[in-house]
């Protein structure tokens, strides 16, 4: 049990801090530089699942990715895939991991709790992320995991309020009319 928490958090630390590596450093795709959303359809072709991506963003976050990761298989024929939106001249930013296949999340806090959008269970977990590069500067993180038809989504906002935090991951779930 502790060793699955382990790795699930491992995991997403390392997702996060390959999106925060400057891209030409890892070989992600550089979408920052224009607004060209079709790159989602591109990659919806690469990979076995549905692609989801928020339908609300916080104020100052542009809703077309600033980073993409992948998709890259992994054993098993697993195929994960990363996106990273971030809020330009701050720390604040969201990001995504996706993947096809099914974990059963284990709050690893006390501050985890499970949450219920349109009858998905999402477990919330709170936290600090710190930036080691930039004087030892702490933001809120708040992670958020579940599971949709067979596909596991990992996402981990940074500098947002539980509600802004919240409101990304309702519109992933159910679109906010």
């Amino acid at each position: 049990m502790k060793a699955n928490r382990l790795i699930l958090n491992a995991a997403a630390l390392v997702g996060v801090i390959l999106l925060l590596t400057p891209l030409s450093a890892c070989g992600l795709i550089n979408q920052s530089s224009g607004h060209d959303n079709d790159i989602i359809e591109e990659l919806q072709k690469e990979v076995p699942f549905t692609i989801v991506t928020p339908t609300y963003f916080p104020e100052g976050i542009e809703p077309y990715p600033s980073n993409i990761g992948g998709p890259s298989k992994g054993s098993d024929e697993v195929v994960g895939l990363t996106l990273g939106y971030r809020e330009r001249g701050t720390n604040n930013g969201i990001f995504i991991i996706e993947e096809n296949r099914e974990v059963i999340f284990i709050p690893s806090g006390s501050s985890a709790i499970y949450l219920d959008f349109a009858g998905t269970q999402v477990l919330e977990e709170e936290g600090e992320f710190l930036f080691l590069a930039q004087t030892d500067t702490k933001v809120p993180q708040l992670r958020y995991l579940w599971n949709s038809d067979g596909v596991n989504v990992d996402v981990t906002t940074l500098g947002y309020e539980r509600d802004e935090a919240r409101k990304v991951i309702s519109s992933m779930i159910q679109p906010i009319e």
